[in-house]
């Protein structure tokens, strides 16, 4: 009786999984490349294109207004990113500061919030800390 009770268990395990709620909140759908927009209140320096992509298999990675960064991450719950990895490359200072105030708020995030026109706020303990919008088409 074991063995057919654990056949059943198991064909039922990923049927279970697929009924799992999800947030509602939180889309599943959007672009898998975001632009961002800002850190707090600081907007990217003049003439950067920071982004973030969440790529399958539960890692990100993008280009700060200097650096390129990398690691684990998700934007379904449970969203958390990092720790990340980053190039080292030296540029002018408002980029390196813009840098490294997205590394750290990216470091707190735990949720994420849909926002108007597309965009989206990733959140630490409820607040805002990053705001991304839809990254342009390549």
């Amino acid at each position: 009786m074991l063995p057919r009770a654990a056949l059943l268990l198991a064909g039922l395990l990923p049927l279970l999984a697929a009924c799992a709620p999800t947030d509602p909140a939180v889309p599943t759908g959007g672009p898998e490349a975001w632009r961002v927009l800002s850190v707090g209140e600081a907007r990217p320096p003049q003439g950067t294109s920071p982004v973030i992509r969440f790529e399958p298999g539960g890692r990100v990675s993008g280009t700060g207004a200097c650096n390129g960064f990398f690691g684990p991450g998700q934007i379904t719950p449970p969203v958390r990113i990092g720790p990340l990895g980053a190039t080292l490359m030296a540029c002018a200072p408002a980029a390196m500061e813009f840098d490294a105030l997205l590394h750290a708020a990216l470091g707190r995030v735990d949720g994420a919030a849909p926002q108007p026109g597309g965009q989206l706020d990733l959140t630490a303990a409820g607040r805002p800390v990053v705001r991304l919008g839809p990254a342009p088409a390549p």
